[in-house]
């Protein structure tokens, strides 16, 4: 299982406590296990890019790395806000780069009102620099991608 390494630099505490409650697997079971296939130079299929190891709780850790980066408390009961998230999807296909693409609905609650019900789509790429590159920089930045787009709307949606 790969970890995850933001890019991102600590921003101020915002004083608004996050608890990730649900992160939900709703893909269907036959988009489970095998994510893309992997290609060779000729685009000819070579085999299954397979699905990582714990994949979820590793994404749902990264997002939440994300929201603390991001000045929001992160906690285990409702406070301020309360997130929701169901994984739709997950594709990663690997060519002379990694390409993944990560679909995430989220539903934000405000005591006990929902607020925000987004499908948010990330989409992530790195060089494929060897045959062992498995995808998982790809997720990576698909994750940074999802978490860069809810922060910008919670932000928006505590200023307002």
């Amino acid at each position: 299982k790969a970890g995850y390494i933001s890019s991102a630099s600590q921003q101020p505490k915002k004083n608004v406590a996050i608890w990730l409650r649900v992160f939900e697997d709703k893909r269907a079971a036959s988009e489970k296990g095998i994510l893309g296939g992997n290609y060779n130079s000729y685009n000819m299929r070579l085999g299954d890019v397979r699905e990582p190891a714990g994949i979820i709780q590793s994404m749902k850790a990264a997002l939440i790395s994300e929201l603390e980066r991001a000045g929001y408390d992160s906690v285990d009961d409702q406070r301020d806000l309360l997130i929701d998230a169901e994984v739709a999807s997950i594709t990663c296909d690997l060519r002379a780069s990694e390409e993944a693409n990560i679909k995430i609905r989220i539903h934000l609650r405000d005591k006990g009102i929902e607020v925000l019900d987004r499908v948010y789509t990330g989409q992530g790429s790195a060089l494929r620099l060897l045959p062992s590159h498995n995808g998982s920089r790809a997720i990576n930045r698909s994750i940074k991608n999802i978490a860069d787009q809810l922060i910008k709307d919670l932000d928006e949606y505590i200023r307002s």
